[in-house]
């Protein structure tokens, strides 16, 4: 009877072990990728795809997602897609959930990502998302804060940006770079056309995807070409989403300042070659520009710049100064050809549309005046001159 019994011990305990050795053996979190792709699909308001998902539980838990892939919006095709990952894996810190329910992500690596940017000549473009309300209740959902990311590591990323209404069409490669006792940087070159002319950039920054904490100033690190015009960017910024607590410097320069219209809004009127530099700041929906300093031809020029693009057109405010200036440097203001044939730093084209205008009889230009870039913005203009020069004004009585 006893060895009866002790086998009937042995099939009630053996039995278990063995369907949870076989649920071990067999187990694949692929069997939660269905509930994955819909719930992340919900929230971005496009289709999610998943080929592969893999959880290593611990109280850091490392998911790891392959094969990821996000769709467009509709009425756009479905290849390409909006985003493709290779591989991504993102570490989820359980223990801070269960002392606090906050969610921390120590660490996101992404490997191959690749983004398509598009927007269309009718004003569509697949970059927009419809992100769902958090499922909260009460009160407490006003409260509820996004998740705390720290790291983020990219592998041989690259993107696509072609906005039409921009007449842009141009190549990004970004990836990140580790430094020894410091968090990874993240690096960027792009390459392409921008407003129809040749474009070409570099930036380094911070790769952090925490951006909320304004504890840790995000640098910036920007280098851009367009066509006959640079600028640079350095500095940091407390609150990158928000574009506030900037300390940057600034630096534009190029052969005429017209060239800057599609890069910043701002009807500039066509200049000799110019070179001005200052101190960046964004506050309460205005973009300045404070203690700048620079030449445009002959003529030194300086003092503050604010555009606010809150209206239905730009609204530009300027307080400027000039210790020396020549009339000729602004003859744009009036339609005539900026600048004189021996000004410094002007292209071939710009030379021979000066030596056309000096050997002209007329006293006034007959440019047409262009109205639309006439009313593009609203321009408040304060403008110093200790010393002016010109040739050839005619004298008032």
């Amino acid at each position: 009877m006893t060895a009866r019994r002790s086998k009937r011990w042995l099939l009630w305990l053996g039995a278990p072990l063995l369907a949870v050795a076989l649920l071990v053996a067999l187990w694949s979190w692929d069997w939660f990728i269905p509930l994955a792709e819909a719930r992340a699909g919900a929230a971005i308001g496009r289709p999610v795809h998943i080929e592969h998902l893999h959880v290593k539980l611990g109280r850091v838990t490392t998911v790891t997602a392959e094969g990821l892939r996000v769709g467009n919006p509709s009425g756009f095709p479905d290849d390409p897609p909006f985003a493709e990952v290779g591989r991504a894996t993102a570490q989820v810190d359980v223990g801070a959930f269960l002392r606090s329910r906050e969610v921390v992500i120590p660490s996101v690596e992404l490997d191959r990502p690749v983004v398509n940017v598009i927007g269309r000549d009718d004003g569509s473009r697949n970059y927009e998302f419809d992100f769902a309300a958090p499922a909260a209740e009460g009160a407490e959902a006003s409260k509820t804060l996004g998740p705390r990311i720290g790291a983020l590591r990219i592998k041989d990323g690259k993107a696509r940006v072609a906005i039409a209404w921009l007449r842009s069409d141009f190549k990004v490669d970004v990836k990140t770079q580790d430094r020894d006792g410091q968090e990874p940087a993240l690096v960027a070159e792009a390459h392409g056309t921008y407003a129809g002319q040749p474009v070409e950039a570099q930036m380094t920054g911070r790769a952090i995807l925490n951006l909320r904490d304004e504890r840790e100033p995000w640098p910036v690190d920007l280098h851009l070409r367009n066509g006959d015009t640079s600028f640079a960017l350095k500095g940091t910024l407390r609150e990158p989403l928000k574009l506030r607590g900037a300390d940057l410097r600034v630096e534009f320069a190029g052969k005429d300042m017209a060239d800057l219209v599609p890069l910043t809004g701002v009807p500039f009127p066509k200049t000799p070659p110019f070179r001005l530099e200052g101190k960046a700041d964004y506050a309460e929906g205005r973009v300045r520009l404070l203690d700048a300093a620079g030449k445009v031809g002959r003529s030194d020029i300086g003092g503050s710049l604010t555009v606010s693009t809150a209206g239905r057109r730009p609204d530009v405010t300027a307080d400027l100064r000039s210790r020396s200036v020549d009339l000729a440097d602004l003859g744009g203001l009036i339609g005539a050809q900026p600048g004189r044939a021996d000004t410094p730093g002007q292209t071939p084209q710009q030379r021979a549309a000066q030596a056309r205008a000096e050997a002209s009889p007329k006293l006034l230009p007959t440019t047409p005046v262009n109205m639309p870039r006439l009313t593009a913005a609203n321009v408040h203009l304060r403008y110093l001159a200790e010393r002016i020069q010109g040739r050839g004004c005619p004298s008032t009585v």
